[in-house]
């Protein structure tokens, strides 16, 4: 029979600071409960320990770091069997004492970088290379924002190519934005990446890996608890697309229907404004180039009687419907119509034609992973006995909900002193 250890430590935070020779092991805790998950999700902890004689009346501070480990089959406990450092946030609400107990709450970094603000000037840096320098300088801003870039994530594309670069500036914009916007597949051309905070306050970002790392057969695996569900919730199959204003300060709209979903869910609304394919990107790309970073009140870049070539690459081949511009996918597009207000209005349309394809790409790929239920899965096994980490893809088979063997990723897990509980689900929806 398997067993699990504990070890909980506090190290007081003071002045500003953690004082680190007064660290200090917690002694029994119990109803010991990690909550960890991919992306947006807020990594928790909570526990109880028994408050002898009055002794942590008073005891624990706002920012106090909590390192939490677990060893299995073993009462030792060492550094590498670390799950957590967390912090303490609100001691007026996380700590309560009733019946001499102590409950503690607290979240590690995940729950930081939700908020941390980005200053950085990465135009030009690969999406990595940008995202790294965007964790440096908030750590820079506020020394209580802790989490770094893990050293094993790629720099490069799976197949070893550069990761395309980033046009504009970080300024006064949340990191978690700036991660979830360029971890997916029109932004990295590599796919989507997934990303969370680990136990050493180490963000990883990583490939959505289509192959499976882990198998799962319901019949057969030594499991503890199983429950099945397919969230219909949050289908969207109607999408309908904003990508701002046009240099001629028009907006630009289109749609994406999967009516395969309308058929069988009915029509499901959604409004995605996009700034990952918007006209503003575009436009301030070329501005930016011509006057400079600083302009903000241009409509129309440097574009004269002269030919003019955009700096950024269309993603399509095609020719525009009034001016005949003819685009050519992966390269920037020129524009000679004789004048300079003729070469506005043809830009106009270029602008109006590149964005409303991206728009609709966006679209149908939104819809694609959310037009279907997702299946979703919480299995439980003896804590301690699993090793799966988050974002691996669990190759299972469950009869009992699915004719055909379900490739699903494991989205959070909790850790617990009888069972660690995994939760799966697709990636993309399916009926």
């Amino acid at each position: 029979m398997s067993y699990v250890t504990w070890k909980i430590e506090r190290t007081p935070f003071v002045n500003g600071a953690w004082d680190n020779d007064s660290t200090e092991v917690l002694p029994t805790p119990r109803d010991i409960i990690l909550d960890i998950g991919l992306g947006t999700t807020k990594d928790s902890f909570d526990f109880k320990i028994t408050n002898i004689h009055n002794y942590y009346d008073n005891y624990f501070n706002i920012g106090d770091k909590i390192s939490i480990y677990r060893s299995s089959n073993t009462a030792l406990v060492t550094t590498n069997n670390l799950l957590m450092i967390g912090t303490t946030k609100d001691l007026p609400n996380s700590i309560t004492y009733q019946k001499n107990n102590v409950h503690l709450k607290g979240f590690n970094y995940s729950e930081a970088v939700t908020s941390a603000i980005a200053f950085a000037d990465v135009d030009g840096l690969t999406i990595p290379e940008a995202i790294k320098l965007a964790l440096s300088n908030a750590g820079e801003k506020n020394t209580n924002f802790q989490v770094v870039w893990h050293p094993d994530n790629p720099l490069l594309k799976q197949n070893g190519d550069s990761f395309p670069t980033v046009s504009e500036r970080w300024f006064n914009k949340t990191v978690k934005d700036l991660i979830e916007k360029y971890s997916v597949d029109s932004r990295t051309n590599d796919g989507n990446y997934f990303w969370y905070i680990d136990h050493q306050n180490r963000l990883i970002w990583r490939p959505e890996l289509l192959t499976k790392q882990h198998s799962f057969n319901y019949n057969t695996s030594n499991f503890k608890t199983y429950v099945d569900s397919r969230d219909i919730s949050q289908v969207k199959n109607f999408i309908i697309l904003k990508g701002g204003l046009d240099p001629a300060n028009k907006q630009i709209q289109t749609r994406y229907i999967s009516w395969t979903s309308v058929q069988k869910h009915g029509i499901k609304y959604y409004f995605l404004v996009s700034d990952i394919n918007g006209a503003k990107e575009l436009v301030n790309q070329d501005i930016t180039r011509d006057y400079g970073p600083e302009q903000t009140t241009i409509s129309y870049p440097n574009i004269t009687l002269d030919a003019y070539t955009t700096k950024w690459k269309s993603n399509y081949n095609y020719t525009t419907t009034n001016y005949s511009i003819n685009v050519t996918k992966g390269n920037p597009v020129s524009i000679n119509k004789g004048s300079e207000s003729q070469n506005k209005k043809a830009y106009t349309e270029l602008i109006r034609t590149e964005v409303t394809k991206r728009l609709y790409d966006l679209g149908q790929k939104f819809a694609e992973s959310r037009d279907a239920g997702k299946l979703k899965i919480d299995i439980g096994f003896a804590a301690g006995v699993t090793n799966w980490k988050l974002g691996e893809l669990i190759e299972c088979n469950i009869p009992n909900s699915s004719d055909t063997i379900k490739k699903l990723r494991v989205a959070n897990i909790q850790y617990a002193t009888d069972v660690d509980t995994f939760s799966l689900e697709e990636d993309i929806g399916s009926e």
